[in-house]
């Protein structure tokens, strides 16, 4: 595959700090083309997931006609009536399903050049390259209410998974909010095509209760090891009610 052809965009920037959290108020960018960073980018790119405790934000990453494909799957699953609630107290009132195999969000996720590009940011030098973990990706929603808890994502391999949230739809008031490795606390209000990538076990983070609208968002884990800690079979078998 030629780097032309690479089905996701890069753009990193680290977060904006601000005096005042409050839901940002961003029109969504139009989607473009993707385009490899230049290689004097990467040391900036791996700072600023650094300076997060290890979280970063990663903004337009799909290109135009992939995240399409994952809206559409997201709004027929929206539409099924399929949505579960969740067992998990940390989240309240939210909605979700395990996402098909087979679908264009697994598709699109499972590309060699989002393990790459991930791994240029978020890899540990300690550890081998990111690939997309075995456990099950997630579309979840959040609606009127809705809200997350101040947590760490758990740990579910050996060595910390790299947990990612893709924002697909987002009408909603709601930011999500983490503490740095200094302790500096950010907000981001996340459009479209965003995608926030976190440790387990690393930066503490929370999602603000929704007013109004809705926010869609997919669930993914990178991992570096197949080998999973017992966690792996909790979550997996009590994440929704029947």
């Amino acid at each position: 595959m030629s780097l032309a052809s690479l089905p996701c965009s890069p753009a990193v920037h680290a977060p904006r700090r601000r005096r005042r959290l409050q839901p940002c108020a961003h029109a969504a960018a139009p989607l473009r083309q993707s385009a490899e960073p230049a290689l004097f980018e990467l040391p900036k790119l791996r700072r600023a997931y650094a300076a997060g405790n290890s979280f970063v934000v990663l903004r337009d990453f799909f290109d135009a006609a992939t995240f399409a494909a994952i809206q559409q799957e997201a709004a027929t699953l929206t539409q099924s009536g399929r949505l579960r609630r969740e067992r998990d107290a940390t989240a309240q009132r939210r909605k979700g399903l395990y996402l098909p195999r087979e679908g264009a969000t697994q598709r699109a996720f499972a590309a060699s050049a989002v393990a790459e590009r991930l791994t240029a940011v978020c890899g540990e030098a300690s550890e081998a390259p990111l690939f997309l973990a075995d456990y099950p990706l997630e579309y979840r929603l959040y609606t009127p209410g809705s809200h997350m808890a101040w947590h760490r994502d758990e740990q579910l391999y050996e060595v910390p998974q790299l947990e990612l949230v893709l924002c697909v739809s987002n009408t909603s008031d709601s930011s999500t909010e983490w503490h740095d490795a200094a302790g500096g606390l950010h907000s981001e209000w996340t459009a479209p095509n965003t995608l926030l990538a976190v440790r387990a076990g690393g930066a503490l983070h929370r999602v603000l209760a929704v007013r109004r609208g809705e926010r869609g968002i997919v669930k993914a884990c990178f991992t570096s090891t197949s080998a999973r800690l017992p966690a792996f079979a909790e979550n997996l078998e009590n994440t929704y009610l029947d």
